[in-house]
C-alpha cells in the first residue's frame, strides 16, 4: 500500500490531508467482572419468562419489555425518566439504612420488586414495574446489584460517555478538521438521546476518556492515528497490506498482462512489460525515470511508499503514470450532505469523510455493547459488528478493513490525477 502524505487536488497539486485515517483505540483500563447470572439478565435485559406488571396502565407484559436498566441505567444511578425522579439503586446505596426507610435486605428486595412495598412499608412510585420474580432469584439480583458501581470503565458516568478526540485550535490542521467533524457528528447523534440515554462527549485528555480517537499521551499536534487501525482493541479499518498487494498487481495486470513485481530498478532499465508494480526505494525510481524515454509508455504501481509532498511533481515529463493507494481516495464531486456547512478547508473533505467514518463505527459499536459499558464488552461487540456499507468508502468489515481503496494515476507528462475506487478482495 501507498500511504501518500498529500492528497492531490483536481489540478495535481498535493493538499495537506496525508496519511491520517481515525480509527478507535481503547483506553484499556482496569475494569471489575461484572456479576453473572440471571439477576444480571433481569437487570440489563429483562427474562423471558419473568413478567412485569405496570400499575400505571393495568397491563402485564413480559419483563423484557421494561429490563430495570432501561430507567435505573447501565451504572444503576438513577436519574429521570418520563418525567419521573429514579432513585440510584446500587447495593451498597439500598444496604444503608436511611432516616425514611431501613436497609434492604434479599427479602425486603424481592417484596420491592414483587409488590412495591419498601422496607418500611411504603408503598413505590407505580411508574415501577412490579415484577413477578421468586425468592430464589434473590441471590443474584443482588449480587447484580453490588457490581453495578463496579462495572463502569473508566470515563463512563451515568449519563456520559467520554471520548478522546484531538485538540482545535493548536495550529494543526489536521487536527482542526479531524475535532470539526467528530464535533458535527457527536452533536446529532447526542439530540437523539445518546447512546442508551448518555450523551457523547469529547475531551482532550485520553487518560480520562473511554475509548479515544487519538494516541493515548501523544501531542494533538502529531495527531499520528494510523498505526492504531492494528491495534488489538480496535476495529481493523485498513485492510490486509497483503490484499491491497494483490489488488493492486491484478490493476497492473490489467493493462498488461506480464505485469510482474519488481523491487529493483535501476537507469537503463527496460522492462519486459508495459506496466509495473514496484516496491523498491522511491529514490531508485527517480534515478530510473530520468533515465526513460520521453515517448515510450510505462504505468508504475507503488507499494507501501509513502509519498513526500511534492515528490511526484519532481519527477521528470514522461510518457508514464504513477499509481497509488490510499483509503481516502477518490473524492466524488458532491461533498456529503453530513459535512454540509462545516468551513472545510481546500482538499479537506478526504480527512473530513474518515473521521465521519471512524466516528460512525463508534456509535455502531458502542450500541452493540449495550447499556453495560465496558473495555471487555466494546472489544468483543466492536469485533462482532457485521459487514456495513458506508458511503463513500464502500463495505466495512471490522475484521478484514475496507472493501476498497483509492487508486490515483498521476501522469508525468500531463501533470494530471485521475482517481478511482480499486476493490479489495
Amino acid at each position: 500500500m501507498c500511504w501518500p502524505r498529500s492528497i492531490p487536488a483536481a489540478d495535481g497539486r498535493h493538499r495537506d490531508a496525508g496519511r491520517f485515517l481515525p480509527a478507535l483505540l481503547l483506553v484499556l483500563v482496569p475494569v471489575h467482572a461484572g456479576a453473572d447470572g440471571l439477576g444480571r439478565t433481569l437487570y440489563e435485559q429483562g427474562l423471558d419468562d419473568l413478567t412485569a406488571r405496570l400499575e400505571v396502565a393495568d397491563l402485564e407484559l413480559p419483563s423484557t419489555r421494561v429490563p430495570c436498566a432501561g430507567c435505573h441505567g447501565a451504572a444503576g444511578a438513577g436519574g429521570r425518566e418520563g418525567g419521573v425522579a429514579v432513585p440510584a439503586i446500587q447495593w451498597q446505596r439500598l444496604a444503608r439504612p436511611l432516616a425514611s426507610r431501613p436497609a434492604y435486605d434479599e427479602r425486603s428486595l424481592v417484596t420491592a420488586l414483587r409488590d412495591g412495598i419498601d422496607p418500611a412499608g411504603r408503598k413505590l412510585h407505580p411508574a415501577m414495574p412490579r415484577y413477578a420474580v421468586p425468592d430464589s432469584l434473590a441471590p443474584d439480583i443482588v449480587a447484580a446489584l453490588r457490581q453495578l458501581e463496579l462495572s463502569t470503565a473508566k470515563g463512563v458516568t451515568a449519563d456520559t460517555i467520554r471520548i478522546a478526540a484531538p485538540a482545535s485550535g493548536n495550529g494543526d490542521a489536521r487536527a482542526t478538521i479531524v475535532r470539526l467533524v467528530l464535533e458535527r457528528y457527536v452533536e446529532g447523534l447526542n439530540a437523539k438521546g445518546g447512546i442508551y440515554g448518555r450523551a457523547i462527549a469529547l475531551v482532550d485528555d485520553p487518560t480520562t476518556a473511554f475509548a479515544s480517537v487519538a494516541r493515548p499521551g501523544a501531542s494533538a499536534a502529531v495527531l499520528d492515528l494510523w498505526p492504531l487501525v492494528e491495534a488489538p482493541s480496535a476495529f481493523r479499518l485498513l485492510p490486509d497490506p497483503a490484499s491491497v498487494e494483490r489488488a493492486v498487481l491484478a490493476a497492473a495486470r490489467a493493462d498488461d498482462p506480464v505485469a510482474d513485481r519488481l523491487d529493483i530498478l535501476a537507469p537503463g532499465d527496460r522492462p519486459s512489460a508495459s506496466a509495473i508494480v514496484f516496491g523498491g526505494p522511491l529514490s531508485a525510481l527517480q534515478r530510473f525515470l530520468t533515465d526513460w524515454p520521453d515517448d515510450e509508455p510505462l504505468d508504475v504501481y507503488l507499494l507501501d511508499q509513502r509519498l513526500e509532498n511534492g515528490f511526484l511533481e519532481s519527477l521528470p515529463r514522461r510518457a508514464v503514470g504513477i499509481h497509488w493507494t490510499h483509503p481516502l481516495l477518490p473524492v466524488e464531486a458532491i461533498p456529503m450532505a453530513e459535512l454540509a456547512g462545516l468551513d472545510l478547508a481546500a482538499g479537506a473533505e478526504p480527512i473530513a469523510r474518515a473521521a465521519w467514518l471512524g466516528a460512525s463505527l463508534l456509535e455502531q459499536a458502542l450500541r452493540a455493547t449495550g447499556r453495560r459499558l465496558d473495555v471487555e464488552r466494546f472489544t468483543a461487540a466492536a469485533r462482532g459488528l457485521p459487514p456495513t456499507d458506508i458511503p463513500p468508502f464502500g463495505r466495512v468489515d471490522p475484521q478484514r478493513g475496507l472493501s476498497r481503496v483509492g487508486l490515483a494515476r498521476f501522469d508525468l507528462a500531463k501533470r494530471t490525477v485521475e482517481r478511482r475506487w480499486l476493490p479489495v478482495p
